[in-house]
């Protein structure tokens, strides 16, 4: 004898399917897998290299378009490089217009 239209087996979801996985679950978890696969298998290297760059770049677009410019940061950084072209490696006796380089 079947059981009633409507009436659900005890211990699963209808259709006698206990002990599979839910859709969202399964996609879930072949995600994470796939995720993995690309983060180590060498065969992604380029494409994993490529995402890295694009990415980098949509970052670095995002900094220069909101935080805004500053002449202290620019001087302080030609400080810097004047000081190292002209033969001071010790950054401790590096010294620019806003004080010591750090």
């Amino acid at each position: 004898m079947s059981p009633a239209v409507g009436v659900r087996r005890r211990g699963g979801p209808p259709g006698g399917t206990a002990g599979t996985r839910s859709g969202l679950a399964e996609t879930v978890r072949r995600g994470r897998e796939k995720c993995w696969q690309v983060l180590t298998d060498p065969q992604y290297t380029a494409l994993l290299g490529v995402c890295l760059c694009v990415l980098e770049l949509g970052v670095t677009h995002w900094v220069i378009q909101r935080v805004p410019y500053t002449e202290i940061d620019w001087r302080a950084y030609m400080d810097e490089v004047e000081g190292v072209l002209n033969g001071t490696y010790d950054y401790t006796k590096l010294q620019g217009e806003t004080g010591p380089l750090v």
